[in-house]
């Protein structure tokens, strides 16, 4: 009887314990998720709002209406724009917490898609801006938001792990209480 007893307390707490470290695994990854989730959608949108600067900068250069800034600001705009462009500190944050699977896959498009918005503002010019101004309308509201919607959904996906965990650990709490109590 007595052996039963401590048999049973031993494989209880082997049982807690183990639950507690998978646990304890899968919150820190859920926090480190959370932590990246939030730094690569500010980067992105550090880089979606300078973008926007820029095509209103170059959308008001070559229709002859006011700058709604400097062009020392315009230089200072494209400068951090392409310190963030060329940074890959974000990229190794997310494979560091997701992998290299679709989230990194739909972060590398959404930055290809940054890059050659980028490149035809830097190469648009008067004669070409009719054209070139509806492209970066296009890639903008064709590529690059429907980019950033499915990245921030992909994102937000990785960090529901423990909701669910916890609910299946509540669960078979109630089944073991359940069977110890009749």
């Amino acid at each position: 009887m007595l052996t039963e007893q401590l048999l049973s307390g031993l494989i209880g707490a082997l049982a807690a314990t183990f639950i507690s470290v998978i646990y304890l695994n899968i919150s820190e990854k859920n926090k480190l998720r959370g932590a990246v989730f939030i730094e690569v959608v500010g980067h992105c949108d550090e880089i979606y709002h300078f973008l926007k600067k820029l095509h209103l900068y170059k959308k008001s250069k070559y229709t002859n209406h006011s700058f709604p800034f400097s062009n020392t600001d315009y230089k200072l705009i494209s400068d951090k724009l392409s310190m963030l462009l060329l940074s890959k500190k974000v990229h190794s944050k997310l494979m560091l917490a997701y992998g290299k699977g679709d989230t990194l896959m739909l972060l590398e498009s959404l930055c290809k898609n940054f890059d050659e918005l980028n490149r035809i503002l830097g190469n648009s010019t008067r004669s070409g801006w009719v054209n070139e101004g509806q492209k970066v309308h296009e890639i903008f509201s064709e590529e690059i938001e429907p980019l950033r919607t499915k990245l921030i959904t992909s994102l937000l996906d990785g960090t529901r792990y423990i909701p669910t965990f916890y609910k299946f650990v509540q669960r078979l709490k109630q089944l073991f209480l359940k069977n110890h109590q009749t």
